[in-house]
């Protein structure tokens, strides 16, 4: 998690700015810069308040491997599916009125004699039982992983900065 404002001006930019800016589009990247993240090297967050598709493209993002997030791949909105990403041109193409989360995955890392040597916390750890979660439901639950409370900490953020634009526009158009 990204716990100082330091974090954040090092790990957030904001893309889509200045006088060529695409208006309607918000675009968020979020680096992994101090290394908080093992999954994702980047996630690229579009918001499109426009009703119709829309594009963008940087030169920085051409030749990488971005992807839906999972959770929007296997989402059962078939709009947010259409989101797509062109390594080629390092484009971004959203669907009207649509928010869609790419990620850009870290590296595999080489696994290493230390790295497949188990911990004393977790040999601590798989020698005690652990208790049953609510519900009955037995048997062990993966981890969870630190990206999903940062995809959702970035969400909400975004979330904020779309409605604050949108109410922005909504006075200069009351004007």
């Amino acid at each position: 998690r990204l716990q100082t404002a330091k974090q954040i001006t090092r790990a957030l930019t904001f893309l889509n700015t200045g006088p060529e800016q695409i208006p309607g589009l918000i675009v968020m990247r979020l680096t992994d810069a101090d290394g908080l993240d093992p999954q994702y090297a980047q996630i690229v967050v579009l918001f499109n308040a426009r009703p119709e598709a829309v594009s963008f493209a940087d030169d920085s993002f051409a030749g990488q491997a971005f992807e839906l997030h999972a959770r929007q791949q296997n989402s059962v909105d078939a709009v947010v599916q259409t989101a797509a990403f062109d390594a080629a041109g390092g484009a971004f193409t959203v669907p009207g009125r649509t928010a869609a989360v790419f990620v850009l995955r870290e590296a595999a890392p080489e696994l290493t004699a230390t790295a497949i040597q188990p911990s004393a916390v977790t040999s601590a750890r798989a020698a005690t039982p652990s208790p049953l979660p609510k519900g009955g439901q037995g048997g062990n639950r993966p981890a969870r992983s630190t990206s999903g409370g940062l995809l959702v900490g970035l969400a909400a953020i975004g979330l904020a900065v779309l409605f604050g634009a949108l109410w922005l526009w909504r006075r200069r158009k009351g004007k």
